[in-house]
């Protein structure tokens, strides 16, 4: 079978972006980050995708820093609209 040359440079491309593709690891991000500001700066401390979680490790890192730092929680789609 024969290909025109269109059609061999679109599977050379395809073949090329698939292995590129196995190479390329993709980030996802997570809904919401606890974050901690002391005298180190700020520091993100949990990340996950449910509030419940992001609520009970908040608890639990304000009686570690208590007085010393700030914690709160960040909802990452609100800071990317924001920017």
């Amino acid at each position: 079978m024969r290909l025109n040359v269109a059609t061999r440079d679109i599977f050379r491309i395809f073949t090329m972006l698939e292995h590129v593709s196995t190479d390329i690891k993709i980030k996802v991000m997570k809904l919401y980050t606890l974050k901690v500001a002391n005298d180190n700066g700020i520091e993100n401390i949990w990340s996950g995708d449910y509030l419940e979680s992001a609520l009970h490790y908040e608890a639990i890192a304000k009686q570690h820093w208590g007085k010393h730092g700030e914690v709160w929680i960040c909802n990452n789609m609100d800071e990317i609209a924001v920017g």
